[in-house]
Protein backbone atom coordinates (compact mmCIF):
# COMPACT_ATOMS: atom_id res chain seq x y z
CA UNK A 1 0.00 0.00 0.00
CA UNK A 2 1.37 3.43 -1.20
CA UNK A 3 -0.64 6.42 1.13
CA UNK A 4 -1.10 9.98 0.59
CA UNK A 5 0.75 12.70 0.94
CA UNK A 6 2.31 16.38 0.22
CA UNK A 7 4.52 15.06 -3.12
CA UNK A 8 3.33 14.73 -6.80
CA UNK A 9 3.60 11.91 -8.87
CA UNK A 10 5.56 13.81 -11.30
CA UNK A 11 8.58 14.67 -8.52
CA UNK A 12 10.64 11.53 -9.86
CA UNK A 13 13.70 14.40 -10.17
CA UNK A 14 12.73 16.32 -7.05
CA UNK A 15 15.63 16.16 -5.08
CA UNK A 16 13.02 17.18 -1.73
CA UNK A 17 10.82 13.98 -2.61
CA UNK A 18 13.39 11.06 -3.10
CA UNK A 19 10.76 8.48 -2.20
CA UNK A 20 8.40 9.26 -4.67
CA UNK A 21 11.32 8.59 -7.18
CA UNK A 22 11.41 5.10 -5.10
CA UNK A 23 8.01 4.47 -5.27
CA UNK A 24 7.85 4.83 -9.35
CA UNK A 25 11.11 2.26 -9.82
CA UNK A 26 9.36 0.05 -7.66
CA UNK A 27 5.69 -0.47 -8.18
CA UNK A 28 6.90 -1.82 -12.33
CA UNK A 29 7.92 -4.74 -9.85
CA UNK A 30 5.11 -5.16 -7.81
CA UNK A 31 3.04 -5.28 -10.53
CA UNK A 32 5.10 -7.81 -12.41
CA UNK A 33 5.05 -9.99 -9.77
CA UNK A 34 1.25 -9.94 -9.50
CA UNK A 35 1.66 -8.92 -5.71
CA UNK A 36 -1.34 -7.30 -4.46
CA UNK A 37 -0.99 -3.12 -4.00
CA UNK A 38 -3.56 -0.57 -2.88
CA UNK A 39 -2.67 3.02 -3.85
CA UNK A 40 -4.53 6.07 -2.09
CA UNK A 41 -4.75 9.16 -3.12
CA UNK A 42 -0.94 10.14 -4.41
CA UNK A 43 -0.79 6.17 -3.80
CA UNK A 44 -3.47 6.38 -6.97
CA UNK A 45 -1.51 8.82 -8.69
CA UNK A 46 1.85 7.38 -8.49
CA UNK A 47 -0.17 4.04 -10.10
CA UNK A 48 -1.26 6.05 -12.81
CA UNK A 49 1.82 7.82 -13.87
CA UNK A 50 3.29 4.22 -13.81
CA UNK A 51 1.29 2.96 -16.17
CA UNK A 52 1.39 5.99 -18.31
CA UNK A 53 -1.12 7.97 -17.51
CA UNK A 54 -1.13 11.81 -17.37
CA UNK A 55 -1.33 13.28 -13.39
CA UNK A 56 -1.71 16.80 -12.74
CA UNK A 57 -3.82 19.74 -11.34
CA UNK A 58 -7.43 20.42 -12.26
CA UNK A 59 -7.42 22.56 -15.87
CA UNK A 60 -9.50 25.17 -13.51
CA UNK A 61 -7.14 25.36 -10.68
CA UNK A 62 -9.88 23.60 -8.57
CA UNK A 63 -9.34 21.07 -5.46
CA UNK A 64 -10.74 18.78 -3.83
CA UNK A 65 -10.60 18.67 -0.22
CA UNK A 66 -13.72 17.80 2.15
CA UNK A 67 -16.39 15.09 1.87
CA UNK A 68 -17.43 14.67 -2.43
CA UNK A 69 -19.69 12.40 -3.81
CA UNK A 70 -17.98 9.17 -5.60
CA UNK A 71 -20.27 6.98 -7.48
CA UNK A 72 -19.57 3.67 -8.95
CA UNK A 73 -19.52 2.84 -12.83
CA UNK A 74 -21.31 0.14 -13.88
CA UNK A 75 -17.62 -2.25 -13.78
CA UNK A 76 -17.32 -0.92 -10.22
CA UNK A 77 -20.60 -2.02 -9.31
CA UNK A 78 -19.11 -5.07 -7.29
CA UNK A 79 -16.79 -2.95 -5.23
CA UNK A 80 -19.05 0.16 -4.85
CA UNK A 81 -22.60 -0.77 -4.45
CA UNK A 82 -24.33 3.21 -4.58
CA UNK A 83 -23.07 6.48 -4.67
CA UNK A 84 -21.19 7.71 -1.23
CA UNK A 85 -19.52 10.40 0.25
CA UNK A 86 -16.05 9.93 0.92
CA UNK A 87 -13.10 12.57 2.07
CA UNK A 88 -10.49 14.01 -0.12
CA UNK A 89 -7.68 16.08 -0.35
CA UNK A 90 -5.79 16.23 -3.01
CA UNK A 91 -4.71 19.29 -5.91
CA UNK A 92 -3.93 17.11 -8.91
CA UNK A 93 -5.46 13.87 -10.09
CA UNK A 94 -5.42 11.10 -12.90
CA UNK A 95 -6.10 10.57 -16.04
CA UNK A 96 -7.09 6.66 -16.74
CA UNK A 97 -4.24 4.93 -17.36
CA UNK A 98 -4.58 2.42 -20.67
CA UNK A 99 -5.41 -1.18 -19.85
CA UNK A 100 -7.07 0.30 -16.55
CA UNK A 101 -10.93 -0.29 -15.66
CA UNK A 102 -12.60 2.58 -14.39
CA UNK A 103 -14.62 1.68 -11.07
CA UNK A 104 -16.01 4.87 -9.34
CA UNK A 105 -16.28 8.73 -10.69
CA UNK A 106 -17.04 11.88 -9.48
CA UNK A 107 -18.03 15.04 -10.60
CA UNK A 108 -15.01 17.35 -10.31
CA UNK A 109 -12.00 15.52 -10.65
CA UNK A 110 -13.73 12.33 -12.79
CA UNK A 111 -11.36 9.52 -12.06
CA UNK A 112 -11.78 8.26 -8.45
CA UNK A 113 -11.01 4.79 -8.28
CA UNK A 114 -9.57 2.12 -10.77
CA UNK A 115 -8.29 -1.76 -10.96
CA UNK A 116 -5.61 -2.65 -13.42
CA UNK A 117 -5.05 -6.31 -13.64
CA UNK A 118 -6.66 -8.64 -10.91
CA UNK A 119 -4.01 -6.95 -8.25
CA UNK A 120 -3.80 -3.76 -8.34
CA UNK A 121 -6.10 -0.74 -7.12
CA UNK A 122 -6.06 2.97 -7.08
CA UNK A 123 -8.83 5.17 -5.06
CA UNK A 124 -8.19 8.74 -5.32
CA UNK A 125 -9.96 9.67 -2.34
CA UNK A 126 -9.64 8.82 1.44
CA UNK A 127 -11.42 5.73 3.38
CA UNK A 128 -8.77 5.22 5.61
CA UNK A 129 -8.71 8.91 6.88
CA UNK A 130 -9.61 9.16 11.16
CA UNK A 131 -10.78 12.18 13.03
CA UNK A 132 -7.78 13.61 13.87
CA UNK A 133 -6.58 13.41 10.38
CA UNK A 134 -9.02 15.33 8.98
CA UNK A 135 -9.01 17.66 12.34
CA UNK A 136 -5.21 18.05 11.49
CA UNK A 137 -5.44 18.73 7.39
CA UNK A 138 -8.92 21.01 7.89
CA UNK A 139 -7.08 23.39 10.49
CA UNK A 140 -3.64 23.72 9.62
CA UNK A 141 -4.42 23.71 5.71
CA UNK A 142 -6.34 26.67 5.72
CA UNK A 143 -4.68 28.16 2.31
CA UNK A 144 -5.46 25.25 0.70
CA UNK A 145 -9.25 25.24 1.93
CA UNK A 146 -9.58 28.95 -0.15
CA UNK A 147 -9.08 27.36 -3.26
CA UNK A 148 -11.76 26.57 -5.78
CA UNK A 149 -13.60 23.13 -5.29
CA UNK A 150 -12.61 22.96 -1.76
CA UNK A 151 -15.62 22.33 0.84
CA UNK A 152 -16.00 25.21 3.84
CA UNK A 153 -13.70 23.92 7.06
CA UNK A 154 -16.65 23.67 9.44
CA UNK A 155 -17.95 20.85 7.01
CA UNK A 156 -14.80 18.68 7.39
CA UNK A 157 -15.64 17.21 10.99
CA UNK A 158 -19.40 17.16 10.03
CA UNK A 159 -19.04 15.21 6.95
CA UNK A 160 -16.84 12.79 9.21
CA UNK A 161 -19.30 11.99 11.86
CA UNK A 162 -21.89 11.73 9.30
CA UNK A 163 -20.19 9.87 6.47
CA UNK A 164 -18.09 7.57 8.47
CA UNK A 165 -19.81 4.62 9.71
CA UNK A 166 -20.88 3.66 5.87
CA UNK A 167 -17.02 4.58 4.76
CA UNK A 168 -15.51 2.47 7.68
CA UNK A 169 -17.76 0.04 6.54
CA UNK A 170 -17.13 -0.08 2.93
CA UNK A 171 -13.12 0.13 3.39
CA UNK A 172 -13.48 -3.30 5.28
CA UNK A 173 -15.77 -5.44 2.75
CA UNK A 174 -13.56 -3.31 -0.29
CA UNK A 175 -10.42 -4.74 1.13
CA UNK A 176 -11.78 -8.19 1.82
CA UNK A 177 -13.10 -8.42 -1.66
CA UNK A 178 -9.96 -7.37 -3.36
CA UNK A 179 -8.28 -10.18 -1.18
CA UNK A 180 -10.64 -12.92 -2.07
CA UNK A 181 -10.45 -11.78 -5.82
CA UNK A 182 -5.75 -12.29 -5.41
CA UNK A 183 -6.59 -15.19 -3.33
CA UNK A 184 -8.68 -16.69 -5.90
CA UNK A 185 -6.13 -15.15 -8.74
CA UNK A 186 -3.51 -17.17 -7.05
CA UNK A 187 -5.12 -20.40 -6.39
CA UNK A 188 -6.43 -20.43 -10.33
CA UNK A 189 -2.63 -20.28 -11.37
CA UNK A 190 -1.77 -22.89 -8.61
CA UNK A 191 -4.25 -25.19 -10.19
CA UNK A 192 -2.66 -24.28 -13.57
Amino acid sequence: MIFGGPQSANDRENDEAPGIRTELDFIPKILESETPYLGICLGAQILAKVLGANVGPHPDGCIEAGYYEVEPTPEGAQYLDRSMMFYQWHREGFELPPGATLLARGELFANQAFRYGCNAYGLQFHPEVLEPNIRRWSSRGTERLKAPGARPPQTHLDGFRKYDPDVDHWIRGFVSTIFDRVSTSIQVEAAD
